[in-house]
């Protein structure tokens, strides 16, 4: 193994800036267009705990109701209310639908940090 090798990178700490609960979905550097990837949260915490945040896998989140269907494969982002779309306006990139989606859906699956930011 290389004598430089720290980790797997499918984990990153993260000190909470506000209350965190399991499974939200935090974009680093943050939220929003300058966001760069998405952790989502192994446990819970507060501000200034330092929490594991998953960086890869398939998750069922929050879907934008009322706003688009998704296919397969569509770039999917993150909104600053912690809920994903298709629209990549002053939203960050997060990942791929990794399964359709309807217009009306309230959940999606997607796999996070996959493919990298298309912009």
């Amino acid at each position: 193994m290389a004598t430089n090798y720290l980790q797997a990178g499918n984990t990153v700490e993260y000190t909470c800036t506000g209350a965190v609960t399991k499974g939200d979905p935090i974009g680093l550097p943050a939220v929003g267009a300058g966001q760069k990837f998405i952790g989502i949260a192994e446990v819970s915490g507060v501000t200034g705990d330092v929490i594991t945040l998953m960086t890869e896998g398939v998750f069922s989140i929050t879907k934008v109701a009322a706003a688009g269907a998704w296919v397969v494969g569509d770039d999917v982002y993150l909104t600053s209310s912690k809920t994903f779309t298709e629209t990549a306006t002053a939203n960050g990139y997060a990942g791929v639908a990794w399964e359709a989606a309807t217009t009306t859906a309230t959940t999606g699956k997607v796999r996070i940090n996959f493919g990298g930011d298309p912009r």
